[in-house]
């Protein structure tokens, strides 16, 4: 996500402090909202997402408790009996090949990658990708640590470790220095790494089918993040792997408008919004004042509109069966179900279905969901931090099941036009700072 620049400068602004206490006083009433207030000064605590990648295993870890699992490729623990704002100590580097062992991340953010469901083999594109986070749990996804796929294309010499009693594949290797040289059939690895991220890698020389990798797309518009986004995946994947992603510097609610239609099976729209934890946490060091350069109401319908550009872009160039999640740091229905309440409205149910949580093919049950400390809404979930200290995140999945070309028709022009060009993600900062 891009982040505005929060600092408070000498030029002119209005308190919108009043304005902001009214607005959340009205969604969550004055009792909730109090709660929900004073959790929201705290930092997000965060959790340390375990790189599988590593070869390091996390369950032996003293200062470190397990504390979600999904199938195989996704585990997460937490500090042991640490304060809310103790530091977190920064993550270390295998031995084996040189990857960081796991990433720090607000907790609640595991939700949204998690929800889409992304399988071996399908093509996915995280369209708001930095800092860089959820990428990584995408590639987890994609290609995963305890598949065979590495033995069989030869990627490299295999490693196992135990992780939560379950053994995991991982591609060995140095990972600032990977030499075709040094695997078994170099001539495969140059092959797939001539051809398009994704693409299928021939497996001519052993006689067997040809191996669909799958593929992920990192979008970042602004440079700076977006070289952040390419050192964290460096830092956490494997290099044959890493070569595999695909990173560009899209606007995504133009670019994917009007290219790649129906291209991906998975969409991860982790969207620019009003981030309320950010503004209560920054209107601390301004003696309670929240200017109207960081948040006003007008301003959170304008990042609606923006986020509402977004979905429409990913719906469009997610195929017809695969799904999009959207999802923001914000509580404000405005931009969650109301975003969700318009796309409806324009596309139609024929294009559309939401998976709401409970449904058969949502892929996590109501237990796994009590842990992230969430609420349903009118169409998905949403994580605050008086339930468990992280979020907020809001989270909804939503099926492309026909065309949405006529939500592009008519008004087309209207709806690409850029709305806002930068928004907030606490999250970020966050991230940025617990994983250097």
């Amino acid at each position: 996500m891009k982040k505005l620049n929060r600092k408070v400068t000498n030029t002119a602004f209005s308190d919108s402090s009043k304005e902001f206490e009214a607005c959340f006083t009205e969604v969550y009433g004055t009792t909730r909202w109090k709660i929900l207030k004073k959790s929201l000064l705290h930092p997000a605590e965060l959790v340390a997402f375990q790189n599988h990648f590593s070869c390091i295993s996390l369950a032996d870890e003293a200062t470190l408790l397990p504390w979600f699992a999904s199938g195989t490729c996704i585990s997460a623990y937490k500090r042991v009996e640490a304060t809310p704002d103790a530091s977190y100590p920064p993550p270390w580097c295998s031995p084996l090949n040189g990857l960081k062992a796991f990433y720090w991340l607000d907790a609640a953010s595991l939700l949204p990658a998690i929800l889409l469901d992304v399988q071996p083999g399908m093509s996915t594109l995280d369209m708001c990708a930095s800092p860089g986070g959820k990428s990584l749990v995408l590639a987890h996804q994609t290609w995963r640590p305890d598949s065979n796929i590495y033995d069989q294309t030869h990627l490299g010499p295999r490693h196992v470790s135990s992780v939560n009693a379950k053994l995991q594949g991982h591609i060995g290797g140095d990972s600032k220095s990977h030499s075709l040289a040094d695997d078994p059939k170099p001539e495969i690895l140059k092959e797939s790494l001539s051809s398009e991220p994704g693409a299928a890698i021939s497996s001519t020389t052993t006689g067997e089918r040809p191996l669909q990798l799958g593929s992920l797309t990192c979008n970042e518009p602004d440079t700076k993040r977006r070289q952040r986004l390419q050192q964290v995946l460096n830092e956490y994947l494997p290099p044959i792997l890493a070569a595999q992603v695909r990173i560009v510097g899209q606007e995504g609610d133009k670019y994917w408008a009007r290219n790649e239609c129906d291209t991906y099976d998975r969409v991860l729209i982790d969207a620019p919004c009003s981030s309320d934890r950010h503004v209560m946490q920054q209107s601390l060091s301004n003696r309670g004042m929240i200017p109207s350069t960081q948040w006003t109401l007008q301003g959170c319908k304008k990042i609606a509109d923006l986020q509402l550009q977004l979905l429409l872009s990913g719906l469009r160039c997610a195929k017809v069966g695969g799904l999009v999640v959207f999802s923001t740091c914000s509580m404000l229905p405005l931009e969650n179900d109301k975003v969700v309440d318009r796309l409806l409205s324009r596309v139609g149910a024929n294009a559309v279905e939401v998976i709401a949580p409970g449904h058969q093919s949502f892929c996590l049950h109501d237990t796994d969901l009590d842990r992230f400390g969430t609420e349903r809404t009118k169409y998905g979930l949403l994580s605050l931090p008086d339930l468990a200290g992280w979020g907020p995140i809001y989270t909804v999945v939503i099926r492309k099941v026909g065309s949405i070309a006529k939500a592009f028709m008519g008004g087309s022009l209207g709806l690409l036009q850029p709305v806002v060009t930068s928004s907030s993600d606490e999250e970020d900062e966050q991230e940025s700072q617990a994983c250097e």
